[in-house]
């Protein structure tokens, strides 16, 4: 009986020698849940951020005489930069612009306008970056179940495009935007949006010759969501008049959104226009993507 304490304590003596103190300090209990690494923080915050953020890129073309006599060829590569989170949107667009017209018809606002004075005899082809697009906004109401959204937009247009070229005017543009729409019987999209154009007079055309006035924009989306994967839709987009003796600036769109389950998106739109001074034939295809 003298031998037991004796073998006891041995046998603690020979498993401190094989695991060491220190080793069993940094060993959790069971149960507890091991903490993160700072290494581990800044990463997870990483992926957090750049899960707000999407590109976007697509090809928009347009064709049209925009009251003119002959027909003009507009193309267009834009690469959009954009941010979603708590509210807050925003989006950087930079687009590349190539064009074949006689001079006299330029992009105005958003808009292609023929802006009047003396047309080239033969067309030109001219290609080369266009203007800067900033835009920001707030979702003052989300979306639930039907009720609708309410979006308020402001967008700063910078005249990067050269207009000696006839790639812009070579001023500023601002606009507000008020955007709304809802889900009705989880099947039926219904959007609407307004907004006020403030637009910039070119400085190589005198008001006296071309008088460039602010437009009002508006449009409306009706659309059905066959499933969460796809939506064929019908969309007006319209303006008022930005020169002079012109008709207003409207365009009915047919579009078809696929969403894929890694929330990127494919849009196709294509759309003849309803006034003279609104392009013929306008059609667009984009792919937007999340980091």
């Amino acid at each position: 009986m003298r031998t037991f304490p004796w073998l006891c304590a041995s046998a603690v003596g020979l498993l401190l020698a094989i695991f060491p103190q220190s080793s069993w300090a940094q060993t959790p209990p069971l149960g507890e849940p091991q903490k993160r690494t700072q290494a581990d923080v800044d990463r997870s915050a990483e992926a957090d951020f750049l899960s707000r953020i999407s590109m976007e890129l697509g090809a928009d073309l347009e064709v049209g005489r925009y009251g003119g006599r002959l027909p003009s060829v507009f193309f267009s590569i834009p690469a959009e930069l954009g941010y979603d989170h708590d509210g807050v949107v925003a989006s950087l667009t930079v687009p590349y612009d190539i064009q074949r017209s006689r001079g006299n018809v330029l992009r105005v606002g958003g808009r292609l306008v023929r802006v009047g004075g003396k047309a080239q005899r033969r067309p030109k082809t001219e290609g080369g970056i266009g203007d800067i697009l900033l835009d920001g906004g707030y979702y003052v109401m989300e979306a639930q179940d039907e009720l609708p959204y309410l979006l308020a937009e402001g967008e700063v247009k910078f005249p990067t495009a050269d207009d000696e070229r006839g790639l812009g005017t070579g001023s500023y543009d601002e606009t507000i935007r008020l955007s709304s729409g809802t889900t009705l019987w989880k099947h039926l999209k219904l959007e609407l949006d307004l907004g006020y154009g403030f637009i910039g007079q070119p400085e190589d055309i005198p008001s006296k010759v071309t008088d460039f006035h602010d437009t009002i924009y508006y449009g409306g989306t009706i659309g059905y969501k066959f499933n969460p994967s796809n939506v064929l839709s019908v969309k007006l987009d319209g303006s008022t008049r930005i020169v002079p003796h012109t008709p207003s600036y409207d365009v009915v769109l047919f579009e078809y959104d696929h969403y894929f389950k890694n929330d990127s998106r494919l849009l196709i739109s294509v759309g003849p226009g309803l006034t003279s001074s609104s392009p013929g034939l306008s059609f667009e295809i984009s792919y937007l993507w999340w980091f």
